[in-house]
């Protein structure tokens, strides 16, 4: 199995106490209609990751990023090369532009914008729908429902009101006929 990339270091302190556990959102009046990519944040974090702390006078340190408004862009090569999206959806593809509504991401959000920073679309990203919705942390408009996960795809989903994602029925007749097990 090939291991999945995260470039995040893992940042400790003298004490050992492991840093980067909540991720403020304190935008700057300058981004606030701009969308980020989660690349450059990354790329932020990992260079010179002192860009991205704020001295507070109740807190301390704290890590934030300027922005509530993110993005992940592809390469339409790779697109066709891992064959991430079928055909039909070829023509459909879009960068994914979405706005965090929290105040804060915690270490598991960050581990999952981490994956969309270095994934490259080299592997697919699902979500499991059986979690509540703050796990998606606002991406379901780019959700395309498998079987039993969401697979994150650079394709705006068509739905109806009230439902998550697209249903990628071809797949999810394969997965829920052929692949999946029943009764073991």
């Amino acid at each position: 199995m090939i291991p999945t990339p995260y470039r995040s270091p893992s940042r400790g302190t003298s004490t050992g106490r492991e840093t980067n556990d909540v991720t403020y959102l304190i935008e700057d009046e300058g981004l606030k209609d701009t969308y980020v990519d989660v690349k450059a944040l990354f790329g932020i974090l990992n260079h010179d990751d002192s860009k991205l702390k704020m001295n507070t006078s109740q807190a301390g340190m704290i890590d934030y990023f300027p922005a509530k408004k993110f993005m992940v862009t592809y390469d339409p090569a790779t697109i066709r090369e891992t064959g991430t999206v079928t055909p039909e959806m070829a023509g459909r593809l879009d960068t994914i532009r979405w706005e965090f509504k929290g105040q804060a991401f915690e270490k598991a959000n960050l581990m999952i914008l981490d994956l969309l920073a270095t994934n490259n679309w080299k592997r697919p990203v699902y979500f499991v729908m059986t979690t509540g919705g703050e796990a998606y942390i606002g991406l379901e408009k780019y959700f395309h429902l498998e079987g039993l996960a969401y697979r994150l795809l650079p394709v705006k989903a068509n739905t109806i009101e009230g439902q998550t994602g697209e249903v990628n029925t071809g797949v999810m007749y394969n997965n829920l006929m052929n692949r999946f097990t029943w009764g073991t």
